[in-house]
């Protein structure tokens, strides 16, 4: 067929064309609602979490109160200044009770940013502790003593600005435990029982008694004799015979006193 004849162009146009995907593929994830996820799932439960990172003044413990703190709720974008941009943390040593990934996403959901320098444009630098427990004084809090538009504060320090910026939830009130009976209702209780008691007839039986029912297991059916044992019976002759040259021996050591005080 001719590719330039008009019933070449004609089927041409005729052939239908792959028509678009009635559903299109579903939109991304805000990043805010992203980090708030992953917030969340870091400050759950400790798991199987991924080696942490190296940095100065870092212990090879995990933080000391790690999962024995309530985190504030606060406002969105709390962690910026007044034109809306955000502030700037530098963290150096071991945290109270967050790992240092975890404070950098919890830093970053309130709209602030995390170096790990500090510059003139940094607005607050977090201290830890060090190996001892002590606060760790490393050259970024030297750095940040010589700065006035700097400051220094914990990990308790950014909770309480995030706690500031917005009304917490209402904790919930400790379950109440039931009220110990009184001592004179316990007492009329048991006069009262003890009454009922007294006044009821008895109608249970007494039990039969049995011969031998009080007397033990082991004394009921132990063995009489050597016959009665079960196994290697060579021992149990071995330990009588022992017996009874011990007691032979006593015999003759009290004859001999005996002979000797006359």
């Amino acid at each position: 067929m001719d590719l330039d004849s008009p019933a070449a162009s004609a089927a041409a146009s005729a052939t239908p064309k792959p028509e678009a995907s009635a559903s299109k593929a579903p939109a991304p994830a805000a990043p805010a609602a992203a980090a708030d996820e992953a917030l969340d799932e870091m400050l759950k439960a400790p798991k199987l979490a991924a080696p942490r990172k190296w940095h100065p003044g870092m212990s090879d413990s995990a933080p000391p109160n790690k999962g024995n703190k309530t985190y504030p709720v606060g406002a969105k974008g709390c962690l910026t200044d007044a034109k809306n941009l955000a502030l700037t943390f530098v963290i150096t040593g071991t945290l109270d009770s967050l790992e240092r990934e975890e404070c950098e996403a919890l830093i970053a959901k309130y709209g602030g940013r995390t170096t790990g320098s500090v510059s003139g444009k940094t607005n607050y630098v977090i201290q830890g502790t060090d190996e001892r427990g002590m606060p760790f004084e490393g050259g970024k809090v030297q750095k940040a003593r010589n700065m006035a538009n700097c400051k220094i504060i914990d990990e308790d320090g950014l909770l309480e600005i995030i706690r500031a910026s917005a009304p917490q939830p209402a904790a919930a009130p400790p379950s109440e435990k039931p009220a110990a009976p009184s001592s004179a209702a316990a007492k009329s209780s048991v006069s009262a029982g003890a009454s009922a008691s007294q006044a009821a007839p008895a109608s249970l039986p007494a039990l039969p008694k049995t011969e031998g029912a009080e007397a033990l297991w082991a004394e009921k059916y132990r063995p009489e004799n050597v016959q009665h044992l079960v196994g290697n019976n060579e021992h149990v002759r071995r330990l009588l015979q022992w017996q009874l040259d011990l007691k032979l021996l006593l015999c003759l050591h009290r004859l001999l006193q005996w002979q000797l005080h006359l």
